[in-house]
């Protein structure tokens, strides 16, 4: 239960540091109201869903690294009992939690264009540009 609770924790500690971080979220002030709640339900559907299959696909490759690395007897010595596949999914299930938070934190290394290219389509990213040279912003996608 514990470790369920860590899971989720982690997913939306990872889904708000994305969107937050990276100024994934439209505000109704730039936005038309309609389109920014479309854009913001998109923004963190896309989001969820990406850190799932993240995380489903580092949980994989950690329990097979676990496996592979860790030999059950050494696992047994350290834990004081008979190591099982329990254990190994149980270490691969924590290690994957701190992954995912680890890897958002990370994400904070990638400058903001970059997040725009990945995010959003050409024709959007010009329609954002045009919007905030109307207002008198500049030209560029950073901020």
């Amino acid at each position: 239960m514990a470790l369920a609770a860590i899971s989720v924790l982690s997913m939306v500690l990872a889904t708000l540091w994305l969107i937050v971080n990276n100024r994934l979220w439209e505000r109704t002030t730039d936005t038309y109201r309609p389109r920014a709640r479309l854009y913001n339900t998109a923004t963190v559907c896309t989001v969820v869903f990406s850190a799932v299959v993240l995380y489903v696909g580092l949980f994989l490759a950690v329990l097979v690294a676990a496996m592979t690395v860790i030999d059950e007897t050494f696992l047994s010595s350290q834990l004081g009992f008979q190591a099982g596949l329990n254990n190994y999914l149980n270490l691969a299930w924590l290690a994957t939690s701190m992954g995912i938070f680890a890897g958002a934190l990370g994400s904070s290394a990638d400058s903001h264009d970059d997040v725009l290219r990945a995010t959003y389509g050409y024709r959007e990213r010009l329609r954002r540009r045009a919007a905030q040279s109307s207002q008198g912003g500049e030209m560029s996608e950073s901020h």
